[in-house]
């Protein structure tokens, strides 16, 4: 019997029907109650097949959420620690991070989408993977083809620094106000503090705000849905990929438009353009 079946008697509708799916992506409730935590566990009880077959389910909770719209696959073989990942990812830090701090204190602050990050990131894993050579000295660098762990690797890392350090307001305050302007140390010392503190929390709370299966963030899910698409093979994934590519060409070549052309005609006279001698265009004509 599955841990599905098994369970259908105390979460059964009246059709027969689960009203929810067990949370068997929950690491933690698995060491809760002293069992292993088996990745093929989790997609055999998850129910994840393509989307093409889940058409006429309803989903009506986070949990059912998580585990038919969430891929739970896992590939123990993927190496994520290798030298793109670590280069992409301090990068894209370093990028982010610049960016969200030159304009923090701007009346337009300019930042870094995550999905930027994602597509960028892919671009530029997939490049190096190319032309970086796979022989010799050059296998380290590039050992094998980019793949799925190596991407969200570089993509947690520079989200996470793609922001401006909010302790940057102190010493902002204490110069403006106070006339003190701290020395290079001591503010390099307080921004590293800060931001650990922060990821320290975050830490702290993540059997709370992330290994539970009911705690879904909608804002992710279409981000979850094209790194998915990127990765993962079937015509589900082959057809999502291929309107991804025409919205992203037909928004590009549309973008050039209002940003570029539209403001560039501003500054061209087509009248006096079509006719530079024509004397009805003299200003002076006009106060006559």
């Amino acid at each position: 019997m599955s841990p599905l079946t098994a369970n259908q008697g105390s979460d059964a509708q009246p059709d027969g029907h689960p009203s929810t799916l067990p949370s068997f992506t929950d690491e933690k409730s698995f060491e809760r109650h002293g069992r292993a935590h088996d990745p093929k566990a989790d997609v055999e009880a998850a129910s994840n097949p393509p989307i093409d077959g889940d058409s006429d389910i309803v989903l009506q909770s986070e949990r059912e959420i998580a585990t038919h719209v969430i891929s739970v696959d896992d590939d123990p073989s993927l190496n994520p620690w290798t030298f793109r990942a670590f280069f992409l990812g301090l990068g894209l830090s370093a990028f982010g991070g610049s960016l969200a701090e030159i304009y923090y204190f701007k009346p337009q602050t300019v930042g870094v989408s995550l999905m930027f990050l994602a597509i960028i990131s892919y671009v530029l894993g997939f490049a190096m993977e190319t032309f970086i050579p796979r022989h010799g000295l050059f296998r380290y660098l590039n050992p094998h083809p980019f793949n799925k762990k190596e991407n969200a690797f570089v993509i947690i890392m520079a989200s996470a620094a793609a922001n401006s350090a909010l302790a940057t307001e102190v010493l902002a305050v204490q110069r403006l106000y106070y006339n003190i302007t701290p020395n290079a140390a001591t503010s390099i010392f307080l921004l590293f503090s800060s931001q650990l503190l922060g990821y320290g929390i975050g830490g702290i709370l993540r059997p709370i705000l992330l290994y539970p299966s009911k705690m879904l963030y909608p804002g992710v899910l279409p981000l979850i849905s094209m790194f998915d698409a990127f990765f993962r093979d079937g015509s589900t994934a082959r057809r999502k990929l291929k309107v991804f590519y025409i919205v992203f060409g037909v928004i590009f070549i549309w973008e050039l438009f209002p940003e570029w052309i539209f403001p560039l005609l501003t500054g061209f006279s087509i009248i006096c353009l079509a006719a530079p001698n024509n004397a009805a265009g003299d200003p002076g004509v006009w106060r006559k």
